[in-house]
């Protein structure tokens, strides 16, 4: 089928530290940026994910994707369908919880393609860095960098489905002040 993406995604998530000397001239010297705008069909503790996302470059549309992805945490099976402009916006309409908009900015660092990941709107305040592998030994066995300060890949509220139905200035004020704690190298104790 033209257009049909399968695929495992393995991936790592992290709050990073923002202030980061090391990790602000990785982002100096950024690859791409583009803006996304996902919404889904599924809710926050359903099984599934399944999103209709929009990319944007430099505020005009780019591309778009109908996306079946199972929840887990490392290891994900992908199921993506490119789709047109107008079904996208059509898609939206049906969606639940609210729009995920945000900034993605890629890097190489350790020559892997890292991203992170600048929330607006709902979720504004919060930014992740996602780190994709090629097979789970290795992403198991990464030791990341010390910018990539607090891991959250076992942490379901840290995914956009979960963002999506649940957004991150509606989390408790003392788990957002931990968060922006660490986004500004502070050290914390505890884990989410």
């Amino acid at each position: 089928m033209k257009g049909f993406i399968m695929s495992t995604e393995i991936e790592r998530k992290f709050i990073p530290n923002l202030y980061d000397e090391d990790l602000q001239c990785q982002l100096r010297a950024f690859t791409s940026k583009r803006t996304i705008i996902q919404a889904y069909f599924t809710q926050a503790d359903d099984m599934n994910d399944i999103r209709v996302r929009i990319i944007e470059n430099a505020g005009s549309f780019d591309r778009a994707f109908l996306t079946f992805k199972n929840r887990g945490h490392l290891v994900r099976k992908e199921f993506e369908f490119q789709i047109d402009q107008h079904k996208a916006d059509e898609l939206f309409k049906l969606c639940v919880g609210t729009r995920i908009v945000k900034t993605a900015t890629w890097f190489v660092f350790d020559d892997m393609k890292w991203r992170l990941d600048t929330f607006h709107n709902e979720n504004a305040g919060l930014d992740l860095l996602e780190l994709e592998f090629p097979d789970a030994d290795i992403a198991e066995d990464y030791e990341p960098p010390d910018w990539a300060v607090v891991e959250v890949t076992q942490c379901q509220k840290f995914y956009n489905g979960y963002l999506a139905n649940k957004p991150f200035t509606m989390w408790t004020k003392s788990t957002r002040k931990k968060v922006k704690k660490i986004l500004k190298g502070i050290t914390i104790a505890g884990k989410f």
